[in-house]
């Protein structure tokens, strides 16, 4: 990430804000170019009090490019799971800012052979070649396989509906793609959990949550 600094401003309620132009790029290659502000902001809570956040970071893209898709909604995909396990183990960005989950590419070669053996369906191929694996889908319907994150001490299930997205009518993509690069778990795989991040005992904890629900 690039900050630069372009000037303070004086908010109407006589609090100093901080503004700036900010550039960001992630792991897929997306950005987003805009204005950063920093400023206190306030809320009423249930027992009547106002609470304040100091410091609180908000902004606007101007400018944004790189990984985009629709996201289709419809019927739930179904599937029997595969085996694509390997007894290798690394690390992984868990990151909300990127859209796709990369792998690292002998590892993800392994996973996609295992997945064309399990999906049972016509393959086609993405006219704007930005996703590796994709089958012909009717009505966004696609029966595919659930997918297993293996962690240490924990094993999160990827539902298909997010492994699996229309990208156009009448053809849904894997969200997972190779990278010769970093491994990124990306926001996709993170949909419908809650990610906590415990700094001081330096663990992660991943829970499953209804997302379109209010907490």
């Amino acid at each position: 990430m690039h900050f630069n600094m372009k000037h303070h401003g004086n908010h109407p309620n006589g609090m100093i804000i901080s503004l700036g132009y900010c550039n960001v790029s992630y792991g897929d290659n997306s950005y987003s170019n805009g204005d950063l502000a920093a400023d206190t902001l306030s809320f009423q809570s249930s027992t009547g009090k106002a609470v304040s956040f100091p410091k609180t970071t908000f902004g606007c893209g101007h400018e944004n490019g790189g990984t985009s898709m629709k996201v289709a909604l419809g019927s739930p995909l179904k599937g029997s799971g595969i085996d694509a396990s390997s007894s290798d183990q690394g690390y992984i960005i868990i990151d909300s800012g990127t859209t796709l989950t990369f792998l690292p590419e002998e590892i993800y070669n392994q996973f996609e052979s295992a997945l064309v053996k399990a999906i049972k369906g016509k393959r086609v191929k993405d006219p704007r070649n930005g996703f590796n694996l994709c089958y012909q889908a009717t009505g966004g319907s696609f029966d595919a396989p659930p997918i297993v994150a293996h962690f240490t001490g924990a094993d999160v299930e990827l539902p298909p509906t997010s492994t699996f997205l229309e990208i156009e009518e009448g053809m849904v993509c894997l969200t997972l793609a190779p990278s010769s690069d970093l491994a990124i778990y990306g926001n996709l795989s993170q949909m419908n959990y809650l990610v906590g991040y415990d700094l001081v005992n330096k663990k992660v904890s991943i829970k499953p949550t209804d997302c379109s629900k209010a907490a």
